[in-house]
């Protein structure tokens, strides 16, 4: 299989080589068991709004975000300072579209690679408290959060780490898009129709993708259904520690009328108001947390693409070798015309009389040769299957390592948040007792 860097690297010259760029492709180069994360550090910051012009010469307004690259410090602890990349750190701003380009670019060209997913466009999953403004600063906070976390799993990445298009964005400001657009990615493109038509006929499809593909559905349905329920308990979780601010309003109120039991109602009614507001906090540190969650509901999605890609794969060796079956048999035929067997060339030769020597000789060139050509595409076809598969398997092996890990920590965290609400709640209505034991 075509590598990522069999076309890519072709278009780089030493010339054209930043300082950045030249020192990591050394370092990379030295040694091919670190990631690019291992050298440098990115992080997205500072988002920012702007207002700009598009092709069609329409103003817009937009969001860019400051990708900061430098020097990684586990490397300067880990080796000699001589002994680790020498450059300044590169700020560069990128739009959204931008990380959904290189997100692309990747998806093409490491097609068996379980490329991490960026995080939504737009607000899904809706509820009452959450705004619908994309340009809400708690979305954008929360969006810059997940493109952090796509570029750290990306230079996590030995592989995808290694493409000089990622070093690109990391540096080049301008002309970024024509440096991608300019590698003919978009040739080694699949149709979307072509990968439906693969699925539907594949003969003999692998069991291991087929579970693979099961599982994918069964992970988005998953998690779907934890993001619906979450949404649900939150919703009314919200709501109910909201409207006991009811009680903090009602109890200030009736402070005032009572002599002897004021100041126990009005200290009460300030609790109460601090556990109507506590849930503001607890949201915002929820909906983090189940941004986790939402990148693996899309990692569902990279699973099926592997497995899509590995059918196109599967349907054109199959398609190949149908191919040269029917080569084979139409100049078995031709051969064995005059020996008495039937066939629909051993009819036409006695309606119509058979084929001369030489013109059958001519044909049956012509199938040999074409039955060359065919071994000869379908043993590359061959090749370029079994490397997407034994690449693909071990890529999806990592993913669930990568899994166990985050949903294990994940779901840990979802309790410790759940444990900590109910002991700012108990810790609330134990002052709010206490405030009317005194009165």
């Amino acid at each position: 299989m075509a590598s990522g860097h069999g076309s890519v690297y072709t278009t780089i010259s030493d010339d054209s080589l930043t300082k950045m760029e030249a020192e990591l492709s050394k370092f990379l180069s030295e040694d091919a068991s670190k990631p690019l994360s291992y050298w440098v550090e990115v992080a997205v910051s500072e988002p920012e709004r702007r207002t700009g012009a598009h092709h069609m010469k329409i103003y817009e307004t937009f969001t860019v975000y400051l990708v900061e690259t430098k020097s990684s410090a586990k490397s300067v602890d880990a080796r000699e300072t001589s002994s680790v990349p020498n450059f300044a750190a590169v700020n560069v701003w990128r739009r959204y579209t931008e990380f959904e380009l290189l997100k692309d670019y990747l998806m093409v060209v490491y097609p068996y690679a379980v490329i991490p997913p960026l995080p939504e466009k737009r607000i899904q999953q809706v509820w009452q408290k959450m705004a619908i403004d994309n340009f809400d600063p708690d979305f954008i906070e929360r969006r810059r959060t997940g493109l952090e976390n796509f570029m750290r799993r990306t230079t996590q990445h030995c592989e995808l780490s290694r493409d000089p298009v990622l070093l690109w964005f990391l540096e080049k400001q301008e002309g970024w898009k024509d440096a991608v657009n300019a590698t003919g990615y978009h040739a080694k493109a699949d149709s979307i129709m072509k990968r439906l038509s693969a699925s539907y006929r594949v003969k003999n499809p692998d069991k291991r993708f087929e579970g693979i593909k099961n599982y994918s559905a069964e992970l988005r349905a998953c998690l779907l259904g934890i993001l619906n329920s979450r949404s649900k308990v939150m919703e009314k979780l919200y709501a109910l520690h909201k409207i006991h601010g009811n009680y903090g309003r009602v109890f200030s109120e009736w402070s005032m009328a009572e002599k002897e039991l004021g100041d126990g109602l009005q200290a009460a009614g300030h609790f109460i108001d601090a556990y109507s507001n506590d849930i503001d906090g607890l949201v915002e540190e929820e909906e983090l947390l189940m941004d986790q969650f939402r990148e693996y509901f899309h990692y569902s999605d990279s699973l099926k693409q592997v497995c899509t890609k590995r059918d196109l794969l599967q349907y054109d060796v199959e398609r190949l070798q149908d191919q040269l079956t029917s080569k084979r048999s139409q100049k078995d035929e031709l051969l064995h015309s005059g020996s008495g067997n039937f066939s629909i060339r051993a009819m036409k030769s006695k309606l119509f009389g058979a084929e001369s020597g030489p013109a059958k000789d001519e044909k049956v060139r012509v199938f040999e040769g074409q039955i060359v050509d065919l071994e000869g595409q379908l043993k590359v076809a061959r090749e370029e299957l079994d490397e997407f598969t034994e690449k693909a398997l071990v890529e999806i092996e990592d993913f669930h390592s990568q899994k166990e890990r985050d949903v294990k920590e994940m779901l840990i965290n979802y309790a410790i948040m759940n444990i900590k609400l109910c002991k700012q709640d108990i810790a609330v209505w134990t002052n709010v007792k206490n405030c009317f034991t005194q009165m």
